[in-house]
């Protein structure tokens, strides 16, 4: 396993340490919101936001780099 895998798993572990059982009501919530967002067209398709975020990756390299010079 190489040192990345380590890593992503430790935070994994260290999230799932963190969790908590969500009540009845938290969870019927949470259904009334997605039902209200998706009625009210509050919601992105999933490649929709994968576009986006590479389009602020896409920004934040150029406001780290300038000179436009590839960082590797």
């Amino acid at each position: 396993m190489d040192d990345k895998n380590v890593i992503k798993m430790g935070k994994a572990k260290s999230y799932d340490s963190n969790l908590e059982p969500m009540s009845v009501e938290e969870f019927n919530n949470n259904i009334d919101q997605s039902l209200d967002d998706s009625i009210n067209d509050r919601i992105i398709k999933a490649s929709d936001l994968k576009s986006k975020t590479q389009e602020w990756g896409s920004v934040f390299h150029l406001l780290n780099n300038p000179s436009g010079g590839n960082v590797c």
